[in-house]
């Protein structure tokens, strides 16, 4: 990891580069519920090492339609051996595309987990996966790079 000033740069598991800077962070974690916050260090754990990231062109609907690339890293977390109140919580960290990968949104989703990975399935997990965490001894998917 390289920090120059507030900002930082990593490099993850699939070889992009992404940036952000400590008072971004600071401010996604603050527009989230006192529970989600909670669990706002496994937002960390989720650029580090996530179980998967997914790239899509989307329409940038503040860009005036023009298309933008997300890329979203996901991770799911099974709590129930913490004796939390929460025994499943999903997590999904967003950075965009403009001249670098920038972070743009972050969430924690708590409660069945039948539900949420229905929903992250069909918001989520769409466009191409660059990258898929290593399964019970298979070696990590190559990925996509900046």
């Amino acid at each position: 990891m390289n920090q120059s000033r507030s900002q930082v740069v990593f490099q993850d598991v699939a070889g992009a580069r992404v940036h952000f800077s400590a008072e971004q962070i600071a401010a996604l974690i603050a527009s989230l519920s006192a529970e989600q916050r909670r669990y706002s260090k496994l937002c960390a754990l989720t650029v580090q090492e996530p179980q998967e990231i997914w790239q899509e062109w989307v329409t940038d609907e503040e860009g005036g339609g023009r298309w933008k690339n997300v890329r979203s890293y996901l991770s799911s977390y099974d709590l129930s051996a913490l004796n939390e109140v929460r025994s499943f919580v999903f997590v999904i960290v967003q950075f965009e595309y403009r001249s670098r990968w920038e972070i743009s949104s972050l969430e924690v989703r708590l409660g069945d987990q039948m539900d949420i990975l229905a929903e992250v399935g069909k918001n989520f997990r769409v466009g191409e996966l660059v990258y898929s965490a290593p399964i019970a001894g298979m070696p990590a998917q190559p990925g996509g790079g900046d």
